[in-house]
């Protein structure tokens, strides 16, 4: 589902390029830019600044810290999943989603990921629904 929303593959940058290999988090070596950061102009004129990569879009910064504590030696799909989900389940997100409490999990990660409802990222969000059958489309379960 996240995936989906966030419209990503493992080896996406934001704004929809992608890179090779997965040794590392891409945005040190492949975007040209200062601190490995990319510049996108969202459809409504905002220009977003960012590191974020892969398929759960975690910035550079975010992905250092996760290495570290988690262990991770790549960027692999294996290991961005390993990362989002502990993201997940540092918002407290993995219970609500064992007793199929689908919105109040989205609720609380929809900080970290700008495309789910309620982030309020000033990015293009998707509706609940949409999402909701996203996750439900992945094999996800909801309560009752």
């Amino acid at each position: 589902m996240l995936r989906s929303s966030e419209g990503a593959t493992y080896n996406t940058l934001f704004g929809g390029k992608t890179f090779e290999g997965y040794n590392t988090h891409p945005t040190d070596r492949e975007i040209p830019s200062p601190k490995g950061y990319t510049t996108y102009t969202n459809k409504a004129g905002v220009t977003i600044k960012t590191s974020a990569a892969g398929a759960y879009q975690i910035t550079y910064a975010t992905w250092e810290s996760l290495e570290t504590m988690l262990g991770l030696t790549d960027f692999s799909p294996r290991s961005q999943d390993i990362g989002a989900l502990e993201l997940i389940r540092e918002k407290g997100a993995i219970p609500l989603i064992r007793q199929g409490l689908f919105e109040e999990a989205v609720e609380a990660v929809c900080p970290i990921w700008a495309s789910l409802p309620g982030s309020n990222n000033n990015q293009p969000e998707h509706d609940m629904a949409t999402v909701q059958a996203w996750y439900i489309d992945a094999g996800g379960e909801l309560a009752g």
